[in-house]
């Protein structure tokens, strides 16, 4: 269902803007192409990446250099983290001001179990 998740002047260009929204937490990231919205969750330690440098179609997770893809959530860097899953992709769109974002139906999976549980 396509959720209201912020005002658009609230995403500047080349610039994120992290959001939760019923449980779900949201990165939304506008570039000269286009607004994106991935769930903001790092795949390498789940840490927001609300602040990470926005550069040709990919965005730099602020706290290890993740690189993810914005249209695909593909993790394009080999620093050791190729073969994490990709991070969530949901489609959004501006209207009347608003950036609406289609999240699922209920609250977000669980977490998966830690190595050692």
């Amino acid at each position: 269902m396509w959720k209201p998740v912020t005002r658009s002047e609230s995403v500047p260009l080349n610039g994120t803007l992290a959001c939760r929204h019923q449980g779900w937490r949201i990165l939304v990231v506008r570039t000269p192409a286009g607004l994106f919205a991935l769930e903001d969750k790092c795949p390498h330690q789940e840490q927001t990446m609300g602040g990470g440098l926005v550069h040709e179609g990919v965005i730099e997770c602020p706290w290890h250099s993740v690189a993810v893809e914005l249209a695909t959530g593909r993790i394009t860097n080999t620093m050791g983290f190729l073969g994490m899953p990709p991070v969530r992709v949901f489609p959004v769109k501006e209207e009347d001001g608003s950036v609406l974002v289609d999240l699922p139906d209920g609250p977000p999976p669980p977490p998966p179990p830690l190595a050692d549980d």
